[in-house]
């Protein structure tokens, strides 16, 4: 069996199939990296808590698989030092919508397959596996017990209609009850909101490694509130499992947060089957890099490339045409003014301040043979003139989108448009907005306002 196949492009991160999963993920290497790189991207201090969860609410309703499921939950035990599991999260919601989303759009098949869910709390991601199909055994400490049974309870005949759903108690690093092993290891083990504290971090991995043989697939979600945490399990999980990080866009697309992550798993052992690629060692460098100079000051964004159909989007909603002049404020490899200029005739201007990507957008447009009509230049955005631009394209960051603001108000033309990738301006409203794959993209339009 191959845990994955390693994609073979010399450029990016290290990406490959995980498991069951069958689409591409970006591969965790070690902590410290992974989460620099979450930090970097997802910026979940910046993002609402619980989105999605009532943590306030004694039952929680939730549609999922064509039913509604009462979730029961006790608000007052939060009280209590380490009693999480008394409330829902938003990343069991969220991972519970991922198993509907991937069986709905045939990625994943749960029907008759053993699941085995650790630290189920109130139940709900378990609950949802046994609607769709699956036999799940829902796992907790002693004192969580009886909060999950009684949602087990109060669901149980629709979680009965196709798959089943039973209780069984687990404490990390004990021995595990042998029903959770036989007649065979499980298929699946999901979890959520687990990596809470670093001191059970050892006894949730080894009970991983107890859980899982050659067939199983792990799918862990949490909430991203601690690096320091997060680090110490990411650094213990990949001596003993291979673990790719799963995309948002690969989420159900009403349930997605910058404030949790999604990853799969698989047990190292099959490394032996894994023919590596992907980003070598300098790509890799290249963007741990560019996260650290944001993070000092020296640049206004960590850099992430926009998806090629998001660009296109971009320009979309920005209505780029032929007497547009669109103005790029980190261009990275050109990849938007390139897509300006071939499918609207629009001429484009961008900058970059870091010197490989600068030259990687150069070579990208004389490949293209739009020199003619793209010019970039390596300098700092603060540096710009942007009194002739028309449309100006951003993916910064919410704090560095309010940073260029005044420079906007400023000196763009009125009329001018602005269009930003995933990241609003504070207290403007936009005048459009679009949605790719859960990214949100918003049009602002400068009418020299001051």
């Amino acid at each position: 069996m191959n845990c994955f196949d390693a994609d073979e492009e010399d450029e990016g991160p290290v990406v490959g199939k995980v498991g069951a999963w069958p689409k591409l993920v970006e591969l965790v290497r070690e902590g410290s990296e992974e989460v620099m790189l979450l930090w970097g991207l997802q910026q979940p201090t910046l993002s609402r808590l619980n989105r999605f969860a009532r943590q306030e609410e004694i039952e929680l309703n939730v549609d999922a698989c064509g039913h509604q499921l009462s979730i029961f939950q006790t608000p007052s035990s939060m009280n209590q030092p380490g009693n999480t599991g008394a409330v829902m999260w938003d990343s069991g919601i969220v991972l519970a919508k991922f198993l509907e989303h991937a069986v709905d759009s045939k990625l994943l098949q749960l029907q008759k397959k053993r699941v085995v869910e650790l630290g189920s709390g109130c139940g709900l991601t378990g609950c949802v596996a046994a609607l769709l199909g699956a036999d799940v055994i829902l796992t907790d400490l002693p004192d969580r017990l009886k909060l999950l049974q009684k949602n087990i309870t109060e669901n149980a005949l629709k979680l009965t209609h196709k798959g089943s759903a039973r209780v069984v108690e687990l404490t990390w690093g004990e021995e595990v009850d042998i029903e959770l092993l036989q007649p065979e290891k499980p298929d699946f083990v999901i979890a959520s909101d687990v990596v809470y504290n670093e001191n059970v971090v050892p006894d949730l991995v080894d009970t991983l490694r107890t859980l899982c043989g050659s067939h199983t697939t792990v799918f862990l979600s949490g909430e991203l509130r601690n690096e320091t945490v997060l680090e110490a399990f990411y650094d213990a999980a990949v001596v003993d499992f291979v673990v790719g990080r799963v995309p948002q866009t690969d989420w159900h697309p009403e349930f997605r947060s910058p404030r949790v992550a999604i990853y799969s798993y698989v047990n190292s052992d099959e490394r032996k089957s894994v023919r590596m690629g992907g980003g070598g060692s300098n790509s890799q460098a290249l963007r741990l890099g560019l996260w650290v100079r944001y993070w000092l000051g020296q640049r206004l964004a960590p850099y992430h490339g926009t998806p090629p159909h998001v660009a296109r989007r971009m320009l979309q909603l920005a209505r780029v045409s032929a007497n547009d002049r669109v103005v790029d404020l980190g261009c990275g490899d050109a990849r938007l003014l390139i897509a300006a200029a071939k499918h609207h005739g629009a001429h484009g201007y961008g900058v970059e301040l870091d010197s490989e990507l600068f030259t990687a957008g150069k070579r990208a447009v004389e490949e293209e043979g739009l020199a003619h009509m793209i010019t970039i230049e390596q300098k700092d955005a603060c540096t710009v003139d942007l009194s002739t631009a028309t449309v100006v394209a951003l993916y910064l960051t919410v704090k560095g989108n309010m940073k260029l603001y005044p420079k906007l108000v400023q000196q763009l033309p009125s009329g001018a448009r602005v269009v930003s990738f995933c990241w609003p301006f504070e207290n403007l409203e936009p005048s459009g907005t679009a949605r790719v794959d859960g990214i949100d993209l918003f049009l602002y339009e400068f009418n020299n306002r001051s």
